[in-house]
Formats: C-alpha cells, sequence, structure tokens
C-alpha cells in the first residue's frame, strides 16, 4: 500500500499549514473566465493575527482576519489513493474498473491542497511527481457545468 493514504481521511475537510499538514478539498471554481484570467491559482487566506495561511479564502466575516493569498499553480504529490469501481448489473464481471485517483499536493513553499488527479495511469503515480493545476469541467448533463479545480502531472 506504498503511498497511498486512506480514503477515509482524505474525505475530511482540513485546514491547516505547510508544516505536515493539508487543506479542503471541496472549493469549487464558480467562473472559469475568473479563474484563467487570474492564471495563478487557487486563492487562500493568511490570517492576519499569526500568519497562518489556510485554504480556502474564508468567506464572509471570518474573511476580515485574513489577506489573500494566490497560491502556486505547481507542487509535488505527497500522498495519494485510487478508488475503482465497476459497473453495477450482469456486465460488472465484463466490466473494466474505472480508476479514479485523489491526492494531497504540497504546493511550492505554501500548503497541501487535496485534489483529483488527473492521470492516464494511475501505476505512474509516485511520491514527488511535480504536478499542476488545471482547470476540470463536468457538465454532468445538466445545461450549467460545474468547474473544479485537479491536478495533473507537468509535461516534459
Amino acid at each position: 500500500m506504498k503511498g497511498l493514504t486512506c480514503l477515509a481521511s482524505m474525505a475530511l475537510s482540513l485546514w491547516m499549514d505547510i508544516r505536515g499538514k493539508a487543506a479542503n478539498m471541496g472549493d469549487y471554481v464558480t467562473d472559469e473566465a475568473d479563474q484563467r484570467e487570474a492564471g495563478e491559482g487557487l486563492l487562500a487566506g493568511r490570517s492576519v493575527v499569526d500568519g497562518r495561511l489556510v485554504y480556502p479564502m474564508p468567506s464572509g466575516a471570518d474573511a476580515a482576519g485574513y489577506q489573500p493569498v494566490m497560491l502556486a499553480r505547481r507542487g509535488r504529490l505527497f500522498s495519494w489513493a485510487v478508488q475503482r469501481r465497476r459497473a453495477k448489473g450482469i456486465e460488472a464481471e465484463e466490466s473494466v474498473a474505472a480508476e479514479i485517483a485523489v491526492g494531497y499536493v504540497e504546493l511550492d513553499g505554501q500548503l497541501m491542497v487535496e485534489g483529483h488527479l488527473l492521470v492516464d495511469n494511475v501505476a505512474l503515480l509516485h511520491k514527488g511527481m511535480l504536478l499542476e493545476l488545471t482547470i476540470e469541467t463536468d457538465d454532468g448533463g445538466k445545461e450549467s457545468p460545474i468547474f473544479s479545480y485537479a491536478f495533473r502531472p507537468v509535461s516534459a
């Protein structure tokens, strides 16, 4: 199970700093154009009290205690998990399992963020792998697609 982490622990919403901690995965990008114009990365917040960096940037009344910080777009894979799902029903025995990878990426000198890993072959994932932020789109058969972030290997 080298390099794998428990899926249950990855599902937790943790907000912590770079000192070996992880951050929340659930922030969706709501406007693809805004994210592309920013061109830098995910928005975090730095506490004005103690300088601690948190992701995502707090909102509402909590935002007053934080200054916005754009996170690095590149980082290194820290740990990951792969979930394999087969189709249900009679076809299940003949189906190929779909592989979904999720991992913690340590953004250069900042903090760790949990995200979907977009890879063609999960067997190639390894600790320290250089990844970059990308926008993932899922229309789910709906008129308004959902935009989220994910990480993919950096092209050579």
